[in-house]
């Protein structure tokens, strides 16, 4: 009788919560997992017969599940408190969020290889050529993480493209393992490495560069009001987990400009308030990622000219080699078209590649260098 009873309320629970969603407002925006949610279905005869309405239908209620991030949160946080140490993709220790580390070493020498070969086709001298790798936080904070975890080790990714790369090739392995553990390098809730981690990379990289780093002391905190929640919060949403301060550093009174190419749009600073109050607030850096943008530096016309090719993770360092540069050309091969040519006129630049491990293991965009 009991189990009868069971099986009557899950089935009640069920149905009353299918209708209620559909008789709720649909949200069209999901805060939680910071995308775009389906509308209701359109019917027809046809879309029911081949299955196509049902199929949406079932990613209709999936979506628009009543209280759904309450429920999810729940079943995440009771997951947890029962001792289940990965949620999806995503560990949860010491209050910080780690995400997964898998390595893919035939990915990362294919992306290596594209990599040199555009280096050879556009005949570039390995001293003005640099790869810049950054790890992730399931490296740095490795002694945080479970002692039973499907994590890598991401060493393996650094050793092999220090062997590979054609050019100069600067880790940023030891500089932010080494950085104290509560310096907030890297976000609680998010994968990306804060401003501060990024300084930290950055004072790294001029010391290989022999470059002077501008002092933190001459830019300006910027903290936002509201707390963030980030892409791996997101993923794995828990009931206890608190929000995070974000801080920015700005320039006090550099004179720059940054040009959005294929957008056509100009601005003259890397922060974007419009997304201080939006749930990605790592996208205030330049408003996100684009495909091609050009940055003048007017207080420094006669300085070194450099080329980035990079990921999410860099912009949270270029922000800052602004200060050393004249002109750096920022290309993101996720979102660029082809550009046939594009190095012919641009001899006297700099190369420099910035990525993170999980990147260079995973991206399979490199191939689209072979059009510049």
């Amino acid at each position: 009788m009991g189990k009868k009873i069971t099986i009557f309320l899950f089935i009640a629970t069920i149905f009353t919560l299918s209708i209620v969603t559909f008789v709720a407002k649909d949200r069209e925006f999901s805060e939680m997992e910071n995308r775009v949610l389906s509308g209701k279905p359109e019917f027809s005869a046809e879309k029911l017969l081949s299955g196509e309405f049902a199929s949406n239908l079932e990613t209709y209620l999936a979506d628009q599940m009543f209280l759904k991030d309450n429920f999810v949160m729940l079943k995440n946080s009771y997951d947890l408190l029962c001792g289940k140490d990965m949620l999806g993709e995503v560990y949860y220790c010491d209050d910080r969020y780690i995400r997964n580390f898998e390595e893919n070493e035939k990915q990362s020498s294919r992306n290596i290889l594209l990599i040199n070969e555009w280096l050879k086709k556009n005949n570039i001298p390995k001293d003005k050529a640099s790869f810049v790798l950054a790890p992730t936080a399931s490296y740095v904070y490795n002694e945080q993480l479970p002692s039973i975890n499907s994590c890598d080790d991401e060493s393996n990714t650094f050793d092999l493209i220090e062997d590979a790369f054609l050019g100069k090739f600067i880790s940023l392995k030891d500089v932010m393992a080494d950085a104290d553990v509560d310096a907030d390098i890297y976000y609680k809730t998010d994968h990306h490495w804060t401003m501060m981690g990024a300084y930290l990379g950055y004072e790294e990289v001029m010391k290989q560069l022999d470059k002077e780093p501008i002092s933190l002391e001459d830019m300006k905190e910027v903290k936002l009001d509201e707390l963030f929640y980030g892409s791996l919060h997101s993923q794995a949403p828990l009931l206890f987990v608190e929000g995070e301060e974000v801080v920015y550093y700005d320039y006090k009174d550099l004179d720059y400009t940054i040009t959005y190419v294929a957008e056509d749009e100009e601005t003259k600073t890397f922060l974007v308030e419009d997304k201080f109050d939006v749930k990605d607030k790592y996208t205030a850096l330049f408003g996100g990622n684009f495909g091609r943008m050009t940055i003048i530096n007017h207080d420094n016309p006669d300085g070194d000219k450099l080329i980035i090719f990079k990921d999410s993770y860099a912009n949270s360092i270029i922000p800052y080699l602004i200060s050393n540069y004249s002109v750096i050309e920022v290309i993101d091969l996720r979102y660029v078209v082809m550009i046939p040519g594009f190095y012919s006129d641009k001899t006297d630049y700099d190369v420099m590649f910035i990525y993170n491990t999980d990147f260079i293991n995973t991206d399979n965009s490199f191939v689209k260098l072979m059009s510049f």
